[in-house]
């Protein structure tokens, strides 16, 4: 109760500090500059009221009860730039400032193969880490060899050097065992390598990953030994080569496996698979530091707009799932239901859970606040017994259509089925009834849950989720947030968008068709209008096409209509030409409308031929936030230059998971840009103090903001109310 008092009482003054200073805006840049610094530190009180704490090391966070991991650090300091392991000071800037910080150990297979194929194996190794900065406060490499038994050769505090590291790889010795014990591998290396407290660095915040590299079958089980070292949050990619099983490598990969898993078919193949190997490993860091959280904050304040809805958890609560795994799901439910605003005129969310029966846990007319429902949800307990998912869903059919649970007007109703096996009766003509009361139903499977009977359940397949284990439920939470989030959030919002799309000779005509896929089913998504969503289109290549202007007559056939039409040019890629001609559909003699948001989302399979600095800096100083989604050899470092600090950088393998992408640019279309420093928050919940490098995105960001700001508020000669929205 103390520390639900102290956040009431820290949100209250950082409200009433930074309406304050928003009502002294006209003093000027000096009052901006402290409003920004007021307002970040507030954020970081309304996290954690207890206050900050002072320490002189990164180390420091380890231990100390009165400082978050996820706290963001300082960025000056004085003592020296390099400290051994067992110091207990460090010097705030000397961190990781370029490249990625994370502790990164390879497990590798040396059981029999050739001479020639040991050499790829090795030369594979050695590239991987070519581009990674192996330092103290950026990447620590350990190196783990294996066949039937696991040795360590580098452990992480020993693998802060990159000739050191790469000395070891050039001494690993061919083995001429045949059997492999890739399950006790992985348990060795979750004892002795990311259980070694004195070396990893997990409790910094630091991201624990993993590549297994194997080129034969596992003679033991992996799928335990797997689950116990995701658990503890390490990242698990896969190397398969050759003979490697396949079946064994999808147990083994973290969630989703089409961004942790690689298959060579020779040890030749090898020397194609490391650039996509260094830019998964990137993807998933900036992924997990950067993307994740700000899109969990973002995705909390769009889900808390959304007015009424009534949500219904059915947990499966049979006696194949481990007691464990039963509290994972537990929290899960927890972390859904703190998305939203809860409340008897907001959102109503129950739980029922069942095995052979079924039980109504939490009923739908409660009268919970949200802490006292998560503390409800807490208290479940597991049934155990058989799974009988038709009976439950009948069960559920009866609350759901109960009328006195039923609410005046079209409320939606959303029933999330949670289940972790087959089930021992039909689950079809129940769903099916319920589905034809406009129930919009959704399943979520885990290890032995059946995709047809999930199918069955949802009727539709993109509200059908699989994971291999319960560890993998936190990856998907935001996908089913945003599924329910968006349709409501969207209808609310005002956004000029521009597509600039590549249509250069290395993309293909059958790859340039799933790009128009791509961007017709974000169009189908929104709410096209004159006071809603509008699009506009410019494909280049070494000229650039209008296709579309903004145009409030533009209804979304048109607009898919013009989309269609589009023609594949196969020239050169002039990036930095073609954002120098976008800019003038921003204008309104273009179409576009004052004081509305407006975002540019640049699609491009390549890198540009022509200087994109000076024309991406003038268009982010407008207005317009640029949203890149780069395929495969696109230049990330370009992207970023192109995106700013107030955009993002979406990278993809292929042209086919770019429909991956869809909700996630969804969000950004669909969410409001206010010009509060509320959003900012998110740059306190950083996992790894020591980015320094993305802490000053963040700085870059909220200096960006206030210039945006500025020009919805100053340039019109007026203050920004405390609500007034960055268009």
């Amino acid at each position: 109760m103390e520390e639900l008092e102290a956040e009431i009482s820290t949100e209250s003054f950082g409200n009433l500090v930074c309406s304050a200073l928003k009502m002294k805006f006209a003093f000027g840049l000096f009052l901006w500059w402290l409003f920004g610094w007021s307002c970040h530190l507030v954020n970081i009180l309304r996290m954690d009221p207890s206050g900050v704490s002072s320490v002189t090391s990164l180390r420091d966070l380890d231990g100390n009860p009165n400082v978050s991991s996820q706290r963001s650090m300082p960025d000056k300091g004085t003592l020296p730039s390099t400290v051994s392991p067992s110091q207990t000071t460090t010097n705030a800037s000397a961190v990781c400032d370029t490249g990625i910080a994370a502790d990164l150990v390879l497990m590798v297979d040396t059981s029999q193969h050739t001479l020639a194929e040991h050499k790829d194996l090795k030369d594979f190794l050695l590239n991987v880490l070519s581009n990674l900065k192996i330092s103290d406060y950026c990447t620590h490499v350990g190196l783990v060899v294996f066949s039937s038994k696991a040795e360590v050769i580098v452990p992480l505090n020993t693998g802060v050097n990159k000739t050191i590291v790469e000395k070891h790889i050039g001494d690993i010795q061919l083995s001429t065992e045949k059997i492999v014990n890739t399950g006790g591998a992985i348990n060795y290396t979750k004892t002795k390598v990311f259980g070694d407290t004195l070396s990893r660095r997990k409790n910094q915040g630091i991201q624990q990953l993993t590549v297994l590299i194997s080129h034969k079958p596992s003679a033991d089980s992996v799928v335990e030994a797997a689950y116990l070292l995701r658990r503890e949050n390490v990242r698990i990619f896969t190397v398969g080569i050759s003979q490697a099983n396949q079946t064994q490598m999808n147990q083994i990969a973290s969630h989703p496996r089409r961004n942790y898993q690689i298959k060579a078919n020779t040890f030749s193949d090898l020397s194609k698979k490391v650039d996509i190997l260094q830019k998964k490993i990137v993807n998933v860091v900036e992924r997990d530091i950067i993307y994740t959280p700000r899109q969990s904050h973002e995705l909390k304040l769009g889900c808390q707009k959304t007015d009424i809805a009534d949500i219904y958890l059915l947990i499966d609560s049979s006696g194949s799932i481990d007691p464990l795994d039963f509290k994972t799901m537990k929290a899960f439910l927890m972390e859904l239901i703190d998305m939203f605003e809860i409340g008897p005129q907001k959102v109503r969310i129950a739980v029922m859970q069942y095995s052979d029966d079924s039980q109504e846990e939490i009923s739908i007319g409660n009268n919970y606040d949200k802490i006292n429902l998560k503390l409800k949800v807490q208290e479940i307990s597991q049934i155990g017994k058989e799974t009988y998912t038709g009976k439950a869903i009948n069960f559920t059919s009866e609350i759901i259509l109960d009328p006195s649970n039923v609410r005046a007007g079209n409320v939606p109703v959303y029933l999330i089925l949670f289940t972790d096996g087959a089930s021992k009766d039909s689950v079809k003509e129940a769903s099916i009834i319920l589905r034809q009361k406009k129930v919009n139903m959704y399943a979520i499977g885990v290890k032995e849950a059946k995709q047809s009977e999930l199918l069955e359940i949802a009727g539709d397949p993109k509200r059908v989720y699989f994971v291999n284990n319960f560890d993998s439920l936190k990856d998907i939470k935001n996908l089913i947030a945003i599924e329910i989030c968006s349709s409501e959030v969207c209808q609310k919002v005002q956004a000029d968008v521009m597509f600039l799309v590549a249509s250069s000779a290395s993309i293909g005509t059958d790859n340039f068709i799933k790009m128009k896929d791509f961007m017709k089913s974000l169009v189908t998504k929104t709410d096209v209008g004159p006071d809603n969503v509008q699009f506009g289109i410019v494909q280049f290549s070494d000229v650039n096409v209008e296709v579309l202007p903004l145009s409030k007559e533009g209804t979304k056939t048109f607009i898919l209509e013009s989309i269609e039409k589009m023609v594949y040019m196969a020239n050169g890629t002039y990036t930095g030409k073609a954002l120098e001609f976008v800019s003038r559909y921003f204008t309104e003699s273009k179409g576009a409308r004052p004081k509305v948001k407006k975002l540019l989302i640049l699609i491009t399979d390549g890198k540009a031929q022509d200087d994109v600095k000076l024309q991406s800096e003038s268009l982010r100083n407008s207005g317009v936030n640029i949203i890149s989604v780069g395929i495969f050899n696109a230049n990330k470092a370009q992207l970023e230059e192109i995106s700013g600090p107030t955009g993002q950088v979406h990278y993809v393998e292929s042209f086919e998971t770019l429909k991956f992408k869809e909700e996630e640019l969804l969000v950004e279309i669909c969410k409001e840009g206010q010009c509060t420093y509320e959003k900012l928050a998110v740059s306190s919940q950083l996992k790894a103090p020591s980015h320094l490098a993305t802490l000053q995105r963040y700085r870059q960001r909220s200096e960006s903001l206030q210039r945006r700001c500025l020009v919805a508020g100053e340039l019109s000669h007026r203050p920004l109310s405390s609500d007034q929205r960055c268009r």
